[in-house]
C-alpha cells in the first residue's frame, strides 16, 4: 500500500454535487490499494487548490491521481517538476 493524493478539477458545466459523487466513487476504488493523504478540488476556472497542493510536502506520496490533464501550461510544468523533485508519479482516473 502506498500513499496517494487526489486532485479533481470540475468540468465547466459540472455541479459540485456531481464532482463530489465522482470523487467518492474513485476514493472507494483507491482505498482498496492505497492510503489517501488528501483530496483537492477546484472549480473549472480556479487553481487555488492546485496551488495549495504545490505547497505541500509530497515526498511520501507514491501517486497523484487527477481526473483530467492539466490544461494550463504553467501549472502543468509545475506539476511535472514537483513530481520529479518529490519522486511521485501522476496517474489519471481513466487508468483505474
Amino acid at each position: 500500500m502506498g500513499n496517494i493524493v487526489i486532485y479533481y478539477r470540475l468540468s465547466k458545466n459540472e455541479s459540485t454535487l456531481d464532482a463530489v459523487s465522482n470523487v467518492n466513487s474513485v476514493t472507494e476504488k483507491l482505498n482498496l490499494h492505497y492510503t489517501i493523504k488528501g483530496v483537492f478540488m477546484d472549480d473549472h476556472h480556479s487553481n487555488e487548490q492546485l496551488t495549495e497542493l504545490f505547497d505541500k510536502k509530497l515526498i511520501s506520496i507514491k501517486y497523484l491521481f487527477i481526473n483530467k490533464p492539466i490544461e494550463d501550461e504553467f501549472d502543468y510544468k509545475m506539476l511535472q517538476e514537483l513530481a520529479k523533485a518529490e519522486s511521485f508519479d501522476v496517474k489519471y482516473f481513466s487508468e483505474l
